[in-house]
């Protein structure tokens, strides 16, 4: 038997001299989308049965009365009505949209009216052999897929080889702040438009935030990827992450092409990568690698490659990260020559952290017989591929001191040729404990220099 909606009031208790009043309290329909080739609006009772196949009486609704509601496809529907597309016919409001095993490719067109979605509810599509697309829901201040509250979380779980589409924008009620969206699942979720909830958590799967001009985020918000992939595609203009920080964290992978105006940072097992499968640029406010993260970047020749560029004054804090260097579109090793830039940094600031002495390349895409050499130059931290090997010297002090003193440097001694590589700091020599300044007193050549930023080498 369905019961569209189940009441329990309790008119009014005597406590002592005062009385309680407990409102009425709505359970949740289950709706079941009836197998129809000329199906009514989805906020019609026609265009749905009960779980046992029979009429509902109630329809879908756009009032609290409504907010528990979970709409199901399921294999009751045909590939015929199930490909069709099914319009909403007028605002409503429900928790969870339920895709099982309908025959076909579930469409909603939203006919330009909001769907509401309570707390705790969102896309279930976890056992979905087909996919969702939503679509033509308003545009206009608060509407589109709208979550109803802040503080809210709605939850995206779409399972492996299905994909969830929003073709509108993903909106919160009054543009409340503290709404948290999460993804699971190892499908795929795209949105095509504003992504404006907060938070938004990744833990597998792939989500794609494709408006080109980014999107406005609600309140103090922040993007974290403990799992699976974020792709940005914002390549015209705005913030594909709102204004919070970017945490990549491990297992987790960042990648696209576009702009991120907040600090992102990549932990141990986070991977960093422009536009995978092609050259293309990320730009981030800030970008902090930590040791064990890793970058992936993929170059023609040295005007043909990958770039991230971080705008922010000391933006750039670099502990550690390996680069794995393929051709593009493949994953072949890198074979080209030459000085390449795999970082633009504000110059007016200085590189925070251990520096590009830190940064290492993956030995799996290294090509026998080259030397790879990091280094700052103008603004931007390059990586020089040799072939051969080039002579390192490493300040072997932790004091101030003159170049040319033999006793001040490593083994390979005083670096002064065009071939040599001077490292002010780094993975040998003594460590440095705090500003030192080293004197050239005469000229001095090198091919490369690297020097974290609290040293001073006046000229001579």
């Amino acid at each position: 038997m369905s019961h569209p909606f189940l009441f329990r009031a309790i008119p009014q208790v005597a406590i002592g001299a005062a009385f309680v009043s407990l409102a009425a309290t709505a359970e949740a329909i289950s709706y079941y989308k009836a197998n129809l080739t000329s199906p009514p609006n989805l906020n019609s009772s026609g265009a749905w049965t009960d779980l046992a196949g029979g009429a509902v009486t109630t329809a879908p609704a756009n009032n609290s009365g409504s907010d528990p509601d979970i709409w199901h496809w399921d294999n009751r529907v045909t590939a015929v009505t199930a490909a069709s597309i099914v319009s909403m016919g007028g605002d409503v409001r429900l928790n969870t949209i339920k895709i099982l095993d309908p025959g076909g490719a579930v469409t909603i067109d939203g006919v330009t009216r909001t769907m509401s979605i309570s707390n705790n509810g969102g896309i279930d599509m976890s056992a979905a052999t087909q996919d969702l697309t939503i679509g033509n829901l308003p545009t206009g201040t608060n509407s589109g897929f709208r979550i109803l509250g802040s503080n809210f979380n709605i939850a995206i779980n779409v399972a492996a080889g299905r994909t969830f589409t929003l073709n509108s924008k993903l909106a919160v009620n009054g543009g409340s702040g503290g709404v948290t969206v999460t993804f699971a699942g190892a499908g795929t979720s795209i949105f095509n438009d504003q992504f404006q909830a907060s938070n938004l958590v990744l833990s597998a799967g792939e989500v794609r935030l494709n408006s080109l001009t980014g999107s406005t985020r609600n309140g103090t918000n922040t993007t974290t990827v403990n799992g699976g992939r974020l792709v940005i595609n914002n390549t015209t203009s705005g913030s594909a992450t709102g204004s919070g920080a970017v945490n990549v964290n491990n297992t987790g992978t960042l990648t696209g092409q576009g702009s991120m105006a907040g600090v992102v940072t990549v932990a141990s097992g986070g991977t960093l990568i422009p536009r995978d499968g092609a050259i293309g640029s990320l730009t981030t406010g800030g970008l902090s690698l930590a040791a064990g993260s890793t970058i992936k970047w993929e170059g023609i020749d040295t005007t043909q490659a990958d770039l991230i560029t971080v705008n922010n004054t000391d933006g750039l804090v670099i502990n550690g990260g390996t680069v794995e260097l393929y051709n593009s579109g493949t994953t072949t090793p890198f074979t080209g020559t030459g000085v390449y830039k795999l970082f633009a940094f504000n110059s007016a600031g200085t590189i925070g952290g251990s520096g590009v002495s830190s940064l290492a390349v993956a030995e799996s895409t290294k090509i026998a017989g080259q030397t790879y050499t990091f280094g700052v130059a103008a603004g931007f931290v390059t990586l020089t591929i040799e072939v051969g090997s080039r002579p390192q010297s490493f300040w072997n002090q932790d004091i101030s001191g003159t170049w040319a003193t033999p006793a001040n440097w490593t083994s390979n001694g005083v670096p002064n040729a065009i071939s040599a590589i001077a490292n002010l700091g780094g993975a040998e020599g003594t460590p440095i404990t705090q500003p030192r300044t080293v004197t050239l007193g005469a000229p001095a050549t090198v091919g490369v220099l690297n020097s974290p930023s609290p040293w001073r080498v006046p000229a001579p």
